[in-house]
């Protein structure tokens, strides 16, 4: 199998990625507002609730990361060996451990509603 070929096929998979994870974002959101305008006591708009705020968290870090992997491939050398580049990609990143580290305790949380100290 060509190396090129396959190299070609993972930037597209990252690339509708990142476009599927950014359309996720927005239409979270817009779809959570919407639906808590209408039915207030039945419904809460994303920020309202721990995994509203998660399931938004984790969509805007998916979306950013894949963005920049994107990006990368167009980028000219001089903007990715940049100090400004580098602190982006690390802070970008930085949200993957973030959000999973949330994750788990979301989950430990809802398995363990006894436990205060969780």
């Amino acid at each position: 199998m060509n190396r090129e070929w396959a190299t070609d096929v993972a930037q597209w998979e990252i690339a509708i990625s990142a476009a599927l994870a950014w359309v996720f974002v927005v239409m979270y959101h817009v779809l959570t507002v919407r639906a808590a305008r209408r039915d207030p006591d039945r419904r809460a708009p994303w920020w309202a609730l721990p995994m509203g705020r998660h399931l938004m968290a984790f969509g805007a870090v998916i979306a950013a990361v894949t963005t920049l992997s994107t990006l990368i491939r167009w980028l000219p050398a001089s903007v990715l060996t940049s100090t400004w580049f580098a602190l982006l990609n690390l802070a970008l990143l930085a949200g993957v451990p973030m959000v999973l580290a949330h994750r788990v305790a979301l989950t430990w949380r809802h398995n363990h509603p006894d436990r205060q100290d969780g």
